[in-house]
């Protein structure tokens, strides 16, 4: 399968990127405020083992990214994390999620 530059585009605006020499995304999880759930957690993973290559990486900006999603299984790795409450976003022209000090819990937190 070839992917085209528009394809790339238009998934990229929904929270994918293109993996280097790959055809394959990675799809970033927005957070709120860095914080997960438990059940989120386990969906994160079930998402990362079902739909990418088994990894995920909690980027600079607090989101989870799951590596290795086929170009394919894009719209069903939206849907499944849908279904449980959780949003891929967070690339593209777009307000960024924004990082937050853990000041409830760090002796160092301002807030």
């Amino acid at each position: 399968m070839s992917i085209t530059k528009e394809q790339i585009r238009e998934v990229k605006s929904r929270g994918f990127l293109l993996n280097r020499g790959t055809e394959r995304f990675s799809g970033r999880i927005v957070t709120a405020a860095g914080l997960f759930t438990p059940d989120e957690l386990r969906t994160v993973a079930e998402l990362a083992e079902k739909f990418g290559n088994g990894k995920v990486i909690m980027t600079s900006r607090l989101a989870a990214e799951l590596e290795g999603i086929p170009f394919e299984k894009i719209p069903e790795a939206e849907k499944f994390a849908n279904e449980r409450g959780l949003y891929f976003g967070g690339t593209g022209a777009k307000i960024r999620p924004v990082t937050a000090c853990k000041g409830t819990t760090c002796i160092y937190g301002n807030i």
